[in-house]
């Protein structure tokens, strides 16, 4: 976070949008955007993270930060299928 100077991007900013593969209980324990909801929320920003999926416990992520989170799947399918369509 130190190298993107991420406290002051957050200073211009009315809206946080974050992303990553997975989004599930692990995600507040060091993933990048955990930390991300962390600082944003400090300033009082909304934060959305989208994720290739929704897992375990995925609600948890709401007590760093995250206002709503969802899938950018069009629909069900395996891993395999979603990086063959991306």
């Amino acid at each position: 976070m130190q190298f993107l100077n991420i406290d002051k991007i957050l200073d211009d900013y009315d809206l946080v949008i974050t992303a990553e593969g997975g989004l599930d209980y692990q995600t507040p324990r060091g993933k990048i955007p955990a930390e991300v909801a962390r600082r944003a929320k400090k300033r009082g920003l909304p934060i959305v993270a989208l994720a290739g999926t929704i897992g375990e416990d995925a609600k948890v992520n709401r007590e760093i930060g995250v206002d709503a989170f969802a899938s950018i799947l069009q629909r069900p399918g395996s891993l395999e299928t979603a990086i063959a369509e991306a």
